[in-house]
């Protein structure tokens, strides 16, 4: 059994898998059937379909279908959860909850993120890395997953995550924290508050609204 972290609270389940199992195991503990899988032809992309179902039976009890909206959001069939999903180089992360809107990213640590940081650090929001000038790339997965929960949270496309989702600075004092946000793409202009974890080989940040 891969599960490595459980929260189970009043508001919501998160638990994050990692993967070391074989694809025959994961379908095993899932109890998915190979037909779910024939459709997909990489072997990557199938051990990640079934690591999925393997978190949700782990932490639902039950083996529960996965549907997808047209904008490529996860629901569950029997409507018993709201769902959001996230994974990596060898971990999932899954987070459920009855009456709340939830999201969730889970990142592998990469230098990626220093390569693209113009396309979702605004200038604004440069002063996060001023502030965290020793732990560059720590802050820069963080703002990068944080804005991905925020886009799973935002029922519209087209989203920017320069212009259109802002985070409050912060500085990264401990490993387990929370930061805030706003988003500016819907007359809403909805306020998140966005909790980060920095483990050793990846960082997750979730949000329940």
């Amino acid at each position: 059994m891969a599960l490595i972290y459980l929260q189970d609270t009043e508001d919501y389940i998160l638990g994050i898998w990692r993967v070391q199992e074989t694809l025959e195991e994961l379908i095993h503990i899932s109890g998915v059937g190979h037909d779910l899988l024939e459709k997909y032809k990489n072997p990557k992309r199938k051990t990640e379909i079934a690591a999925v179902r393997a978190l949700l039976r782990t932490l639902t009890g039950e083996i529960k279908t996965i549907a997808y909206n047209d904008d490529g959001s996860p629901y569950l069939i029997d409507n018993s959860y709201q769902i959001s999903i996230s994974h990596t180089v060898g971990y999932v992360a899954i987070i459920l909850s009855k009456l709340r809107k939830i999201g969730i990213d889970i990142e592998k640590y990469s230098d990626t993120v220093l390569r693209v940081k113009d396309k979702f650090v605004s200038e604004e929001e440069n002063s996060i890395l001023q502030l965290n000038s020793e732990k560059i790339k720590e802050a820069l997965i963080i703002c990068w997953s944080a804005k991905e929960t925020m886009f799973k949270m935002i029922p519209t496309d087209e989203i920017d995550f320069c212009d259109h989702l802002r985070l409050t600075p912060f500085i990264i004092s401990s490993n387990c924290d929370e930061i805030k946000a706003q988003e500016f793409k819907t007359s809403n202009r909805l306020t998140y508050v966005i909790k980060y974890m920095i483990e050793k080989e990846f960082i997750l940040t979730f949000s329940i609204q």
